[in-house]
């Protein structure tokens, strides 16, 4: 690997050197994972699909909504490899195929049949492995091409009845394995006193005797108590020392990595871990034992990255851990310096903002529990992928919106009724997947984060009001704005406010609290839930009084009115053949700018108390 790839370059441009690359010598990086689906995988939305188009990809979601499950099943994608390694059935968590066993499938271009073709893989109870995950035929009902058999024996196919799995070298970053010999004695071994070690500081501080000998004399064979006790002895090519300084703001002369089994206390037990040496050009000289668990962890990582074979499939969980923002940064430039020199691709899942920071929508996709299942929305702007965890990425004021539509006319409203800097200060978003989507995630989310400069505009057929009295009492209400007032619900409703949520949202929001039990634990459950009311109250908008759809406010029509239908029309008269929705917006667009400063929907805008 050469800085040459990232030194001294923007990101900006780094990513353009991708993009151009990829777009252009895509077949360099072959064989590549076009896309992968999930016909039944965990608590993956049935047939959920990831594409790759982009050499980087980033999975963004809040926790347990199995980010990580996609990465195992990814490094499980070649023939050598079994995602059965990291998921596999226990008594205690009893993984259950009833109906239909949990599968994936994924796409690649076959070279030799000039194609796309997909393979799948499939979770069976094999003699001796209950969780192995073997290669099967197509299967009809997901979808699935059914080759014949020339076709395959012209491909110089292995099997006669189904395409050969993707052959790719790959490298698994899983946080978890990258641990140091030091860390795991230290830090994760239950050690046991003895008559020769009193405590775990006396056995590796005995046991490191050795290891300075081999790490001085650079041995590559050491006999402790009969067995050899080294693996591997290395110092890494200048590079890469160099290039891991440079992520790091360190000044390193060399490294050396040694995989031994001198801290192994169990003389019965001598599976190797590895040990980082590192001198500077301060002259320090020192050990992982010395440095920053973050300092150790990066070394192992990128030890592996850098040296991976060309092509290779890089899955990599969580790797900010330890890791300051600037030295993700680094790393971010140096994973697609990679892409660009040996052509990898890469698939991260990441909590950071600082790994997402400037990638290309494409490269970004967004994991979002609903109910019981998991949704991903793919193509997602970097600055909306962490909203539905309650963090937001800048200090501006950001207003979400459904869809284009909508986003046009609040943006119009602000150049053509608000003063100019106010186009500097609020920044108006789309957030995919439509209004209960938003309410569920992103709302929920920034309500609990108790977020203060987000706001949204639903459109006006989400906005229930008037609500049933039997649910939302009519002097809770706010006798101004008709919205209902938190301070106004006595503690007798607490009881009954999820069910007034529902009645305001009409989604059924599941606003838990932490796992303490008891009262402390009803108590937290009620104060979130006023809390989120209080937030719809402050936050929350809507782009007419009237339950009307955008295209029907836009038109000034009733909600009965098909006002889809009619710029639909518009647009047929105005573009030849099939119309797409871009032809659409773009009608739209056009009635917008002609909409006049007291029309109803600038009118209603003008009452958001955000936007006075």
């Amino acid at each position: 690997m050469e800085k040459k790839y990232f030194e001294n370059k923007s990101l900006e441009d780094i990513i353009e050197s991708v993009k151009k690359l990829f777009k252009n010598n895509k077949k360099l990086f072959y064989p590549y994972i076009e896309y992968i689906r999930f016909p039944k995988y965990k608590a993956l939305e049935e047939n959920t699909k990831i594409s790759f188009d982009f050499p980087l990809t980033v999975f963004v979601g809040e926790n347990g909504t199995n980010k990580t499950s996609v990465i195992q099943a990814l490094y499980g994608c070649p023939g050598n490899k079994n995602v059965g390694e990291y998921w596999f059935s226990t008594n205690v968590d009893v993984i259950e195929d009833r109906d239909e066993k949990n599968c994936f499938i994924y796409s690649y271009f076959h070279e030799r049949a000039q194609k796309r073709v997909e393979a799948i893989k499939t979770r069976v109870n094999k003699k001796g492995n209950p969780d192995y995950w073997e290669p099967s035929r197509p299967i009809k009902k997901y979808g699935m091409e059914m080759p014949t058999a020339t076709e395959l024996m012209d491909a110089e196919n292995s099997s006669t009845t189904r395409w050969d799995l993707i052959d790719k070298p790959v490298v698994f970053y899983d946080n978890k394995e990258y641990v140091s010999a030091y860390d795991l004695c230290f830090y994760h071994s239950r050690f046991k006193k003895s008559a020769k070690y009193n405590s775990v500081q006396s056995f590796i501080r005995s046991r490191s005797k050795h290891l300075a000998q081999v790490i001085e004399k650079e041995l590559d064979n050491y006999s402790l108590y009969g067995p050899e006790r080294v693996k591997s002895n290395k110092l890494l090519p200048a590079n890469i020392c160099e290039i891991i300084g440079w992520i790091m703001n360190k000044p390193y002369k060399t490294i050396r990595l040694v995989e031994h089994s001198f801290y192994n206390k169990n003389n019965n037990n001598y599976s190797p871990s590895k040990t980082v040496y590192i001198t500077c050009d301060d002259d320090r000289e020192y050990s992982e034992a010395f440095a920053g668990s973050g300092e150790a962890r990066i070394i192992l990582m990128l030890h592996d990255i850098l040296e991976a074979k060309e092509k290779s499939l890089i899955v990599m969980d969580e790797p900010e851990i330890s890791l300051h923002p600037g030295a993700l940064e680094k790393l971010k430039m140096v994973l697609l310096g990679c892409i660009l020199e040996k052509k990898h691709q890469i698939i991260i899942s990441t909590h950071s903002s600082a790994m997402i920071r400037g990638l290309p929508d494409v490269a970004i996709k967004v994991f979002e529990s609903n109910n019981s299942r998991v949704n991903v929305y793919e193509n997602v702007p970097y600055k909306n992928a962490f909203s539905s965890i309650g963090q937001m990425l800048d200090e501006k004021i950001i207003v979400f919106v459904e869809d284009e539509l909508v986003k046009y006319i609040v943006e119009e409203y602000l150049t053509n009724c608000r003063p100019i800097q106010w186009q500097d200060s609020i920044e108006v978003r789309v957030y995919p997947g439509g209004a209960e989507n938003i309410i569920k995630n992103v709302i929920k989310g920034m309500a609990v984060a108790q977020m203060e400069k987000v706001y949204f505009i639903l459109d006006g057929d989400k906005n229930y009001y008037p609500y049933s009295e039997d649910v939302v009492h009519p002097e809770w209400l706010d006798n101004e704005t008709q919205r209902i007032d938190v301070n106004r619900i006595p503690e007798a409703a607490d009881e009954n406010l999820k069910d007034i949520i529902k009645e305001l949202t009409k989604v059924d929001i599941n606003i838990g609290a932490s796992g303490n039990s008891g009262n402390s634990n009803k108590e937290e459950k009620i104060k979130l839930q006023r809390e989120f009311l209080q937030f719809w109250k402050e936050h929350v908008f809507f782009l007419t009084e009237e339950k009307c759809c955008p295209e029907n406010a836009l038109l000034g029509k009733e909600p009965a009115y098909e006002g889809k239908k009619y710029f639909e029309e518009q647009a047929k008269q105005h573009f030849s053949g099939d119309i797409s929705s871009n032809d659409v917006l773009s009608i739209e667009r056009m009635f917008i700018k002609k909409l006049e400063r007291d029309c109803t929907i600038y009118r209603h805008l003008d009452g958001m108390d955000f936007l006075k």
